[in-house]
């Protein structure tokens, strides 16, 4: 569906999707700022599993992995791209879309419908295969009854709505403004007097030279009206005593078009402190929002599928009027001021949530959209940002993002952040060698380290170990937290335990004295060296180191299925089997596996099976029961990663092993 921003192409497309659903079928939207993490979901709700869902991304077969699950979906379906605008962005990294291999593609399921929102009404852009529909602006009847429907026959005549309708070119989202303003200045409840009071007195006002264009309404033309109908609603705002209004939908075009946690962002004192906002309360600030969706400028509702009340409060801008607002002129001139409390408030809200733990992950999830789109802006972006401050503060907005992204197991998205961020510091401002910088190199070190690309993560964290070490010392929290990643990525290189683990003591000793003896990120290091001592036969050691952490994990409430928690359970049960303790291995990873909730074909849960196997083979009498265990874990494994995997080797081994000793 084809037509000018502000047409109704998005809410003809919910409609379809809407009745689509009532019909049976299952319904994906994708707005395109979140292209490639909607197409991640959609993914996993076809039933990929997630290290295929990783792989395919790391190598570049994201595309291909979608659509084969989506060919194969036995159940009707509708897949929604809303406002793809470029539609590059929608074909393949070396092709036009009109090839049919991107993310765009014509389905061999006969059950598959794919629904595209644009304004790129050229045939030659999306191919032969696809079908385009113009989406017109309303004729002056059409027009005129949606004024008069919106308004409650407040604004006046049918023939003053047909005149409305004529001045802003039949385009509904005008209209809608236009409506809704006519509407609350007649039935405000925050006191709006104003001369327009009905459509003659607002076709005057807005004085377009849409004429009676109607369906040839240009791009330029329609997205002129809409900046005039907006501009309306927010002047009215600021003469009657809600100045602040139109400076915060401005603050809001800064962030990302997907939905924004109104109540989670305004909760901080980022207005407060901000020059934008003086005088800025709470009071104030809910009235400027009151103000906003009545004159239709946002769209707030409630979400019922979070238990958080904090994350249920979300609102939405239209996409022209987000793009409108972006170009406004006080937000071009004074970048730093827009952006930063946009940044601020993301801060705020992420502030003691910690992107590595599960519990937090919800609020992530939701702010990850805009906490992307808000730091490459004040960092890649085309506005010159001349105050430091806060292109130092979005490079600890990127980098805390890229924890959350790592911690989820999004190492493609982490990677595609933090690397243009390291390259191209030098143009906004810093050294690769600086704080800040650092921070962001350490996380690609952990990325490669997640990856299992073990000699790329080492060489990255021995830089930022060196760096760290000069800059900050050797014993600050920051060169610690280096320093064990760079430990961990020499002990998983085999034959290497050894040094490892003197490095490990070290770190622990140190952490101890930074951090303090329970803190989350020692007690990481200390089981890191518990699987060293392992490792290296130290097996009654291991055990003790791993209990007591286990015993502080209980003590400080971690979720049985954090997967730090899962990690531990695997290295005392191994820990226990070495020692020829074959039961107690087994009670403990049973309660592991009972614990996960990760899918049983993750890298992790897949670890735990392949443990619990080795335990069973332990015991008398259970090899057949390992044995069956084993093929599944095989099968899944020949399901889900490459026959190079280092799990599925060694499980393949072991299943050929046994299965030549087990007596006929």
């Amino acid at each position: 569906m084809a037509g000018l921003g502000g047409s109704g192409k998005s809410r003809i497309a919910l409609e379809t999707a809407e009745r689509a659903q009532r019909a049976g079928h299952r319904v994906w939207w994708v707005s395109m700022p979140e292209l490639s993490l909607r197409m991640r979901m959609i993914a996993r709700d076809l039933g990929a599993p997630s290290i295929n869902v990783e792989r395919a991304w790391l190598v570049g077969q994201a595309m291909d992995l979608v659509w084969a699950f989506l060919d194969a979906c036995p159940d009707p379906w509708l897949l929604i791209f809303d406002n793809a605008d470029e539609p590059e962005r929608l074909g393949p990294p070396d092709g036009p879309v009109s090839d049919g291999t991107g993310w765009l593609r014509r389905p061999q399921n006969p059950r598959g419908t794919v629904l595209v929102t644009s304004r790129v009404r050229r045939r030659h852009a999306w191919g032969e295969a696809a079908r385009i529909h113009q989406v017109l602006p309303l004729d002056e009847n059409d027009g005129a009854s949606m004024l008069l429907e919106r308004t409650g026959g407040l604004g006046g005549t049918n023939e003053d709505a047909r005149g409305l309708s004529r001045e802003l070119g039949g385009l509904p989202l005008a209209l809608r403004h236009a409506a809704d303003v006519i509407k609350a200045v007649n039935e405000s409840q925050i006191s709006l007097d104003s001369d327009i009071r009905n459509f003659e007195t607002f076709r005057r006002t807005v004085n377009t030279s849409a004429g009676q264009n109607g369906p040839h309404l240009s791009e330029l033309l329609g997205r002129e009206i809409v900046e005039k109908v907006c501009g309306i609603g927010m002047n009215l705002l600021t003469e009657h005593d809600l100045p602040q209004a139109p400076t915060l939908l401005k603050v809001f075009t800064c962030l990302s078009i997907a939905p924004i946690p109104y109540r989670c962002l305004l909760s901080g004192p980022a207005l407060a402190q901000s020059p934008l906002f003086p005088g800025a309360t709470a009071e104030r600030t809910n009235a400027a929002l009151a103000g906003l969706e009545e004159l239709g400028l946002v769209d707030a509702y409630e979400r019922a599928d979070v238990s958080h009340r904090e994350l249920a409060g979300m609102l939405t801008l239209h996409p022209v009027v987000h793009g409108v607002l972006r170009e406004d002129e006080e937000v071009r001139a004074r970048p730093a001021d827009f952006y930063g409390v946009a940044l601020r408030m993301l801060l705020s809200a992420t502030d003691h949530r910690n992107p590595d733990h599960p519990a937090n992950w919800p609020l992530w999830a939701v702010l990850a959209p805009h906490t992307l789109e808000v730091s490459k802006a004040c960092l890649l972006g085309e506005l010159p940002l001349s105050d430091r401050t806060v292109r130092t503060e979005a490079l600890e907005l990127a980098r805390l993002t890229a924890r959350y992204l790592i911690a989820t197991g999004l190492l493609t998205p982490a990677y595609d952040l933090v690397v243009p961020l390291i390259e191209r510091c030098a143009a906004f401002g810093f050294d690769p060698d600086d704080r800040e910088i650092l921070g962001l190199r350490h996380e690609q070190g952990r990325i490669h380290l997640d990856q299992e690309q073990l000699s790329e993560a080492e060489r990255v964290l021995r830089l930022v170990v060196r760096a760290r070490a000069r800059i900050l010392g050797e014993d600050h929290a920051d060169t610690l937290a280096s320093r064990h990643k760079l430990a961990r990525a020499i002990h998983e290189q085999t034959g290497r335990e050894e040094e490892a683990e003197d490095m490990l003591r070290s770190i622990v000793e140190a952490e101890k004295q930074v951090r303090g003896h329970e803190h989350y990120d020692t007690l990481v290091v200390r089981h890191t060296l518990a699987r060293s001592m392992d490792a290296l036969g130290a097996h009654r050691e291991a055990e003790a180191e791993a209990r007591q952490i286990l015993d502080i994990s209980r003590r400080n409430h971690w979720p049985p299925a954090t997967p730090e928690v899962l990690r531990l359970r695997e290295t005392l049960s191994h820990s226990l089997l070495s020692q020829n303790r074959a039961e107690e291995a087994e009670q403990v990873i049973r309660e592991a596996l009972r614990d996960a909730s990760q899918p049983s074909d993750s890298n992790l849960v897949m670890r735990l099976r392949y443990n619990f196997v080795l335990v069973l083979l332990g015991i008398r009498g259970r090899t057949p029961e390992a044995v069956s265990e084993l093929r599944t874990l095989v099968h899944d494994l020949d399901r889900v990663v490459s026959s190079k995997h280092p799990l599925s080797v060694q499980a393949r081994a072991l299943l050929e092993t046994t299965l030549r000793e087990m007596p006929t």
